[in-house]
């Protein structure tokens, strides 16, 4: 057997989000037809530095840890150091495989 290959978490989240995004984009959308939103204007304008934004975030990551416990109360930290993956950066700009990210804050 050949050597087990490594998730890209990256990419994996991203899908997840994406797809979030767009089934609740259409509502968003159908709320107010005459000024459509998309995921570049989403993008722009997210802010990780505003309160709310930090405060839905950590709900959101608490709320996924205390159920990802829940379904595995045996689950041991691994031994094997994991790779870095663009959670590790931090500041507004930050790199992973060699590409770099800047956020750009939401214009008024």
């Amino acid at each position: 057997m050949g050597r087990p290959v490594g998730r890209n978490l990256e990419d994996e989240m991203m899908a997840k989000i994406k797809t979030l995004f767009d089934k609740i984009l259409e509502t968003v959308n159908k709320e107010n037809p005459n000024y459509t939103f998309d995921f570049e204007q989403f993008v722009d304008c997210f802010d990780e530095n505003d309160h709310f934004t930090k405060r839905v975030f950590e709900f959101l990551v608490k709320e996924t840890a205390q159920r990802y416990r829940s379904r595995h109360p045996n689950a041991q930290h691994s031994a094997q150091p994991r790779p870095h993956t663009i959670h590790h950066f931090s500041g507004t700009e930050s790199s992973a495989g060699g590409t770099i990210f800047r956020t750009t804050p939401c214009q008024p």
